[in-house]
């Protein structure tokens, strides 16, 4: 599961004031619904199979090319 809010997609990138993903997740490449939008973002490798949950307050993350 991943939690993101206030999102906003800035240039190649989407800003999320706050982001949790919950451990494991396999994919590189994930898709966020907010609002009326959709976008796929490219995970950090650090952020792929991780072990523990992630909890972040304001980060960036590249739009993945579809």
């Amino acid at each position: 599961m991943v939690y993101a809010v206030n999102c906003q997609v800035q240039g190649d990138t989407l800003h999320c004031g706050a982001l949790y993903l919950e451990p494991l997740i396999p994919f590189k490449s994930i898709r966020l619904a907010y609002e009326a939008a959709s976008v796929m973002v490219e995970l950090p490798d650090e952020l792929v199979n991780q072990a523990e949950p992630f909890r972040s307050w304001s980060i960036d993350l590249p739009l993945a090319d579809v």
